[in-house]
């Protein structure tokens, strides 16, 4: 026991110099992480480097100066101290760069800290026997023999850390994906949240947050949609009946995908493929580029609407089961064997209501001769030629300068924007309200639309054709009047909007005039 504390006390100045260089360098330390910084500046990221090793380097060098001016510096405990320090500095040295260098090549470290530290730890081990070897003289087989099973243990338990590892370097390297990217791995698709040395978390097309190992992920095909760019083709399939000819099921699709929102207008436009025959249908394929893979859901979900409310303006049928057409057709058959008159649509009435709340009607009220009580039973004659449409938002009921079907529409619900282009270029807009009459001068002229006209959120309309309006004429001549005084009236709003003075009461009833002289040359001529 005296023995003990007489070698204990002889190294008290070394003990001492060890306690007091520790305490010096945890104070170092601790300044140098509360020390307020910019983070980014040198002065932040020279003091984040010093943290790192401050401690290790500053024991070395004390050591240095003690053990020279002891003149001790060739005892066997003195070379081991040194080794010892001297190998933890540059393991926090090396920590430091192997930091640096991930942060510079993904943005932040991905090297788990526990996987740093053991790292450190099987270095140091290695180093501790090599100075029990060659410095102190001792045998290190037994411990070798042990470490190497030891180790043999670890490694057969830790294969598939250390494959994902492997594969996460190989990923890191390779840049085969980045953060942010929209990728398909395997039958996964989403896009890139995180990428660690183990795992790469992607969220899904539904919202969830998946971890893929990396060894899954570099023995799986990978499929990135965002690269070269963020844009792609979207392949949508469609079915029609072979009663539709192809160009107008086309027209209906490519009409869809060019007012598509998400769609790209740096690629080639889109294209529909007649594809194949089914037994009870023709199959297309839309084939349309987006600006951003990221919108693959709701691009596809815009344009199948719109192709809904296009094919039910068309009359384009969506083919259905056979048991159903067949059904269909034996119903049709007997109603024409047995002369069964089809009844009035039971939407007759509605039209009727919402013809009687338009300024179509409203107009004609205050010049008929007719009796009030009589004109609900002239328009229910016709209600059922009044075919009620629907307009999905972002849809162009028609565009200026187009020469389309010249069909009259009434808008009866829903929210919609017009504008008009001016010879001088100037751009007039317009917020048609309820009841008012769209594309009047087209149809009741014969020329190209005169305006364009947008839908804002989902808009119901009456579209009246040039038959029906040839029958309510020849019933009710007066509604050419009513006529021509809606189309003035629209034509001095827009007069009214693009210059500062108004049109003359006199030109008023000259244009009003005339269009009506040209309104019953066109409705009075008999019909073809």
């Amino acid at each position: 026991m005296k023995q003990l504390i007489s070698g204990i006390l002889a190294y008290t100045d070394v003990i001492l110099v060890f306690i007091l260089t520790c305490v010096i360098a945890s104070l170092l330390r601790y300044k140098l992480k509360r020390l307020k910084l910019t983070p980014g500046t040198k002065t932040h990221r020279i003091a984040s480097a010093l943290t790192h090793f401050i401690f290790p380097l500053l024991v070395l060098i004390v050591s240095l100066f003690f053990f020279y001016y002891r003149e001790c510096s060739a005892a066997p405990s003195y070379s081991a101290w040194l080794i010892l320090w001297g190998t933890l500095t540059l393991l926090s040295i090396a920590d430091l760069l192997v930091v640096e260098i991930s942060v510079a090549l993904v943005g932040k470290c991905q090297i788990p800290k526990v996987l740093r530290n053991l790292a450190q730890g099987v270095i140091l081990a290695i180093i501790l026997c090599l100075v029990l070897k060659f410095i102190y003289e001792k045998d290190i087989s037994v411990l070798m023999t042990s470490s190497a099973i030891l180790t043999g243990i670890i490694g057969f338990a830790m294969q598939g850390i250390f494959s994902n590892l492997l594969a996460g370097a190989v990923i890191h390297s390779s840049g085969r994906f980045n953060i942010g990217d929209w990728v398909k791995i395997g039958t996964l698709d989403g896009h890139i949240t995180q990428i660690n040395w183990s795992d790469t978390w992607l969220t899904t097309l539904s919202g969830n947050l998946v971890s893929v190992p990396n060894a899954s992920v570099l023995s799986s095909t990978i499929i990135n949609n965002s690269a070269p760019t963020r844009s792609g083709r979207l392949d949508i399939p469609f079915s029609a009946s072979y009663d539709h000819p192809p160009h107008e099921v086309k027209q209906c699709l490519l009409e869809a995908a060019t007012e598509c929102t998400y769609a790209s207008s740096h690629h080639p436009p889109p294209c529909v493929l007649l594809t194949s025959f089914s037994d009870f249908a023709v199959n297309y394929e839309l084939r349309v580029w987006i600006t951003d893979y990221s919108n693959y859901h709701p691009a596809i979900g815009a344009i199948n609407e719109a192709v809904w409310y296009k094919f039910k303006r068309k009359g384009i049928e969506i083919p259905f089961p056979m048991s159903g057409k067949l059904m269909e057709n034996v119903l049709l058959a007997a109603a024409q064997i047995n002369q069964v008159e089809h009844p009035v649509s039971a939407d007759a009435e509605n039209i009727l209501v919402d013809l009687f709340k338009s300024d179509f009607v409203r107009k004609l009220i205050p010049t008929t001769t007719l009796d009030h009580n009589q004109l609900p039973d002239l328009f229910r004659t016709v209600a059922h030629e009044f075919h009620r449409v629907t307009f999905t938002a972002g849809e162009y009921i028609f565009r200026q300068g187009e020469k389309d079907d010249e069909a009259l529409y009434i808008f009866i619900g829903g929210k919609i924007n017009g504008e008009k282009r001016l010879d001088d270029g100037k751009v007039v807009s317009f917020d048609p309200e309820l009841g008012s009459l769209l594309g009047e001068m087209s149809f009741l002229t014969g020329a190209p639309r005169s305006a364009t006209i947008k839908v804002l959120i989902t808009t119901h309309l009456l579209k009246v054709s040039p038959s029906t309006m040839r029958k309510l004429v020849h019933s009710v001549p007066q509604l050419m009047d009513a006529l021509s005084q809606l189309v003035v009236e629209r034509t001095q709003q827009l007069y009214d909007s693009s210059r500062s003075d108004t049109l003359s009461l006199d030109k008023t009833e000259q244009i009003r005039k005339s269009l009506f002289r040209r309104f019953w040359n066109v409705f009075t001529r008999d019909e073809d």
